[in-house]
């Protein structure tokens, strides 16, 4: 495993971190800080070191180690990656909002209409954008509110449409 697989795990991250926010810290410290084994914990400090990303010093019987100015640019490289896949997720919810948005003008539109000429067919099309909307599941508050308002408006127009 090279040093460039390392970054793509958690733990690895994690250890970076805590080494760069304390600086001059013990491979027991690290390891209790982020849930990781002595053993893990020294062995990737080693793989680390050998790329030049963290730098080990004796001080007697404790072995202190800081990050090196590769290292905290290599951390500042994974913030920045791991900002862009939050905005790729970000924007995948704001696609579902769009998704419900467009249904919810739909629905709209199918309400708006004079409901006495084609009675069964609005019951119809209403129905489907029910079940539609019902098996779509967002993640974030707006679009669970969203997805309420407009299971809500079909409801309500297909208690009037019965009527």
């Amino acid at each position: 495993m090279s040093a460039v697989d390392i970054f793509l795990h958690h733990k690895p991250r994690k250890v970076l971190r805590f080494i760069k926010n304390k600086r001059n810290v013990s491979i027991l410290d690290v390891a209790q800080n982020t849930d990781t084994t002595y053993a893990h914990t020294f062995n990737l400090i080693k793989k680390l070191e050998s790329a030049g990303i963290l730098e080990t010093s004796k001080a007697g019987r404790k072995t202190e180690i800081s990050i090196t100015d590769k290292g905290i640019r290599v951390c500042r490289l994974i913030d920045e990656i791991e900002r862009t896949v939050r905005s790729d997720a970000d924007f995948k919810q704001d696609k579902g909002i769009e998704k419900l948005e467009y249904y919810r003008d739909r629905v709209k539109n199918v309400i708006s209409r004079d409901y006495k000429k084609d009675c069964r067919n609005m019951r119809m099309i209403l129905g489907r954008y029910r079940q539609i909307i019902r098996k779509m599941r967002p993640k974030s508050k707006k679009g669970k509110e969203l997805r309420g308002e407009i299971l809500r408006e079909i409801e309500d127009a297909l208690c009037r449409l019965r009527k």
